[in-house]
């Protein structure tokens, strides 16, 4: 198993000429590069994610779902 940080990146939106600021932070999980190179294929797909929670760790859980905009061409 392979320990990860979460990186958090706050971004600020301006909107109305600049007179107001939307601010919200986005969370990046860096994957290991041996994973990625698994992952390509899917780059365009999506996926449903789901987490659960024990007192020690969190899992993170991806579900591949087939492009609909794959079948929709064929």
């Amino acid at each position: 198993m392979r320990m990860v940080k979460f990186k958090l990146s706050p971004s600020k939106k301006r909107y109305l000429k600049g007179k107001y600021i939307y601010d919200y932070i986005r969370a990046h999980l860096p994957v290991p590069h041996k994973f990625l190179q698994r992952l390509k294929p899917y780059f365009k797909e999506d996926f449903k994610a789901d987490m659960t929670e024990d007192d020690a760790k969190i899992a993170l859980t991806y579900t591949y779902l087939k492009n609909k905009n794959k079948e929709k061409q064929k």
